[in-house]
C-alpha cells in the first residue's frame, strides 16, 4: 500500500488482514533483502499510505496520521487528519507540513495540526506523492499516476508545492510487477 526510504532501508506497509492485522516490511536499500517485518494491529483499514523524514516513518490512517519510530519499534507521535482520503503522503521536514493526494487529483496540504494551508487539484488521478528536497531550485512535490490500466504505464510530474502547477519535468516508465491494483 506504501512505501518509504529512511535511514538506508526501504519500508513498505501492506494491507489489513481479516485479524485485524498489516505489516510494515524492512528492506535493505537495494530491495533485495527483507531484514524484518512488524506486525501492527488496526482497527480501521490499516495504513493507506506512508512517507518518512529522517527519523519516523508518517503513516495515514481512517482519521489521524501517525510518526513510526521503527528503531524503538513504536508510536512516537499522532496527527489529527482532516476528512480526507488519501492515496499518497509527502512530509515536508523543513516546514512540518503534510501533502496528501487522492484518486481525483486531489493535493491538500496541512499542518501537525490539520489544519489546511492549500488545496489544488491536477489533471491526474494520484496514486502517490514523495517530497524532493534534493533537485536543484527545488524543493519539489512528486505526483504518480497510472496511466492507463492496459498498458501498465505509470508517470510521475514535478509540482510546484506552493501552487501545484507543474515544473515541466516528469518521467514514464513500466509497472514491471504487473499488478494493476
Amino acid at each position: 500500500r506504501g512505501i518509504a526510504y529512511l535511514n538506508d532501508h526501504i519500508y513498505i506497509n501492506s494491507g489489513k488482514d481479516f485479524n485485524d492485522r498489516f505489516y510494515l516490511y524492512k528492506y535493505d536499500k537495494q530491495g533485495e533483502e527483507l531484514l524484518e517485518t512488524d506486525t501492527l494491529y488496526s482497527a480501521f483499514a490499516g495504513w493507506s499510505t506512508i512517507t518518512a523524514d529522517d527519523q519516523y516513518i508518517y503513516a495515514a490512517d481512517q482519521y489521524v496520521i501517525y510518526a513510526f519510530d521503527p528503531e524503538a519499534d513504536t508510536l512516537a507521535g499522532t496527527y489529527p487528519r482532516p476528512n480526507f482520503s488519501p492515496d499518497g503522503l509527502a512530509y515536508d521536514p523543513q516546514k512540518e507540513h503534510f501533502y496528501l493526494g487522492n484518486g481525483v487529483g486531489a493535493i491538500m496540504q496541512i499542518n501537525k495540526q490539520g489544519e489546511e494551508l492549500n488545496f489544488y487539484v491536477i489533471p491526474h488521478e494520484i496514486e502517490g506523492l514523495s517530497w524532493d528536497n534534493w533537485s536543484p531550485g527545488g524543493p519539489f512535490l512528486w505526483a504518480y499516476y497510472r496511466m492507463s490500466e492496459a498498458s501498465g504505464m505509470i508517470g510521475a510530474v514535478r509540482l510546484d508545492p506552493a501552487t501545484g502547477k507543474t515544473t515541466g519535468v516528469g518521467f514514464v516508465g513500466t509497472n514491471l510487477s504487473g499488478n494493476n491494483d
